[in-house]
C-alpha cells in the first residue's frame, strides 16, 4: 500500500497542472491503468516517477509563472539554491 500523503500530493499536482489521468499517464509513459494504480494506492510510486511528476510541475509552473503549482519539497529546494545561483551568469 502506498503512502497516503504522497497519493494526495500526486492527485493535487495532477489537478493543479490541469491534466486528466490519461494525460498524466502519457507524460509519464505509462498506461492509464498503470497510472491509476499509482494514484489509487494499488502500487507504490517509484521515485523515478515521483521525480518526473515534480519536474513536470516545475516546468509548467515556470511556463505559466505560477509558483503554486510547484510541490512544497521542490519549492524548498529552489529557495535553498537561489542564493547560490545568483552569481552564475545566464
Amino acid at each position: 500500500m502506498a503512502d497516503s500523503t504522497r497519493l494526495e500530493e500526486l492527485v493535487r499536482i495532477r489537478t493543479a497542472l490541469g491534466f486528466s489521468q490519461a494525460e498524466m499517464a502519457y507524460k509519464l509513459e505509462l498506461t492509464v491503468r498503470e497510472y491509476q494504480a499509482l494514484e489509487w494506492g494499488e502500487s507504490e510510486i517509484p521515485n523515478v516517477y515521483w521525480w518526473a511528476v515534480e519536474r513536470l510541475a516545475l516546468a509548467q509552473a515556470a511556463q505559466e509563472r505560477s509558483p503554486r503549482m510547484v510541490p512544497a519539497a521542490v519549492l524548498r529546494d529552489v529557495h535553498a539554491i537561489m542564493p547560490l545561483a545568483r552569481g552564475i551568469p545566464g
